[in-house]
């Protein structure tokens, strides 16, 4: 039996996500460390910023986004035939994650940069052209925004050295094949 090949599928999806996120905050890709990495300013102040698809391999710029740290792939029931298409509604997880140095302003601000980069992503699905990923899938928009979950940061000595903001946006997507 041969598998199908679509132009629609989750990993197009994930490529295209880590495609958008590049395009939102301007990040271009750093060879040296193969991640795509940015000074994006949040409304107020300029941002050390990587995105990376599921994990970073550093923790130290200010805003981590990583696509792809939790998929899922519910298939609706198909019709019967092997030529027959099938419906994904695929879901992928994207997390906002925001560390700075500081005492309580610091976990005001955390929570914030953490709010506007979902926001920015939302507000990207919202332009004509962008819901379909560049053809990964026949629809897409952020169903869903958790959190922030919020961290203290401590230093080694155990003192306070700022405080993280964790936000996951869920992108669900319709992809046929």
């Amino acid at each position: 039996m041969t598998i199908p090949t679509s132009a629609q599928s989750a990993d197009a999806v994930i490529d295209q996500l880590v495609v958008a996120c590049c395009s939102i905050f301007g990040a271009t890709l750093d060879a040296d460390i193969d991640e795509y990495t940015a000074t994006w300013n949040d409304g107020t102040t300029d941002r050390t910023l990587v995105v990376v698809e599921a994990s970073p391999s550093r923790y130290d710029p200010d805003v981590i986004v990583a696509v792809a740290t939790a998929v899922n792939q519910p298939i609706e029931r198909p019709t019967q035939g092997p030529q027959r298409s099938r419906e994904i509604t695929a879901t992928v997880d994207i997390v906002f994650s925001v560390a700075l140095p500081g005492g309580r302003q610091a976990k005001t601000e955390a929570r914030r940069v953490a709010s506007v980069a979902a926001q920015l992503l939302e507000l990207y699905f919202r332009q004509p052209g962008n819901e379909t990923l560049d053809g990964a899938c026949r629809d897409a928009w952020v169903s869903s925004i958790k959190g922030p979950d919020m961290a203290t940061l401590n230093t080694p000595e155990g003192g306070v050295w700022g405080y993280a903001a964790d936000l996951t946006a869920t992108v669900t997507t319709r992809i046929r094949n």
